[in-house]
């Protein structure tokens, strides 16, 4: 029989165990292992508690502590490893239970009872993850849907600067197109039209939206408006009238105007300057896009406004 042995003398007497390991000597059983056990793991505690007093104490002492507090402080970690040990297990006294009982020839199977593991509280269902999360993405779902230019069909711009910021993103897909500077093309719009206030108009009054004066020949089928316009015959300026090509929006305007160029093999040289502005100006002015014998400069002379500055 197992001779009783109070557990919490180790906190205050560290000879506890000497007495433990005399008393029951000669009764080496399952309960007498499981006893030592436990003292094991109580010093175990109380070392580990040390050691957490000691990283904190490398942090500074608070005003009120002194030697005479550190020893109480230190038997309360002593008592307080002890009480620990009384209600709850780390695992450790079990685990040791077990590979020596193999050794004493004991029976291996603790009792289930014998104390209270402390366990970490379980997740909630909702948070585990299910495999139904993990699944590919179905490769039937909807493309995202491309971004497209708005259509813009301002009739009016009050100022530069609102007439190149609005037609900007057209021109740079122009330019795009064509590999040319998309300054250039929006300088020429802007003198075609005197910053968007002259655009060719029905006689209705509605917009023909032609922002590069681009004629209607044999070739065009879609609608025409016909006005006045000044065309230059040996360096003379003189009025006619002609008809013009119609769009139902600026962005036709721009879309015609590059295929324009490309399947004519008049601008073919055009499309051979590159990004040079000033290149490519004289380059329309030398192919004949227009009879006045100042186009060139005149597209540069445009590109000089500040309103340029809001795009570049």
């Amino acid at each position: 029989m197992l001779k009783e042995f109070d557990i919490s003398s180790l906190a205050s007497d560290p000879k506890g165990l000497q007495q433990l390991r005399y008393s029951n000597a000669k009764e080496q059983t399952p309960e007498t292992l499981e006893t030592a056990a436990k003292q094991f793991e109580s010093i175990f505690m109380n070392m580990m508690l040390k050691s957490m007093r000691a990283a904190s104490s490398g942090l500074g002492d608070g005003i009120f502590d002194n030697d005479q507090s550190k020893l109480y402080q230190g038997m309360l970690d002593q008592q307080l490893s002890t009480s620990l040990n009384g209600g709850y297990s780390l695992g450790l006294a079990e685990a040791l239970v077990r590979q020596l009982s193999v050794t004493a020839g004991f029976d291996t199977q603790t009792k289930s009872d014998s104390t209270k593991e402390l366990k970490l509280p379980q997740r909630p269902p909702a948070l585990i993850p299910s495999i139904e999360q993990y699944k590919p993405i179905s490769t039937t779902s909807p493309p995202v849907a491309e971004t497209t230019t708005k259509v813009i069909t301002t009739t009016t711009f009050e100022t530069p600067v609102e007439f190149v910021r609005k037609l900007w993103p057209l021109a740079k897909q122009a330019g795009e197109k064509l590999e040319v500077s998309p300054h250039a093309i929006l300088a020429q719009a802007a003198l075609e039209t005197g910053w968007g206030k002259s655009v060719i108009k029905h006689p209705d009054g509605s917009s023909s939206f032609n922002l590069f004066g681009i004629k209607a020949n044999t070739s065009w089928q879609g609608s025409t408006a016909t006005v006045l316009t000044l065309e230059y015959k040996d360096g003379i300026a003189e009025r006619e009238r002609a008809q013009f090509r119609s769009y139902s929006s600026y962005n036709e305007s721009f879309d015609d105007y590059a295929k324009f160029l490309k399947e004519n093999p008049r601008y073919a040289e055009v499309l051979k300057v590159g990004r040079s502005s000033q290149n490519f100006a004289a380059a329309l002015q030398d192919s004949g896009y227009a009879t006045d014998p100042a186009y060139a400069m005149k597209i540069m002379a445009v590109m000089k406004n500040s309103a340029f500055s809001t795009v570049l």
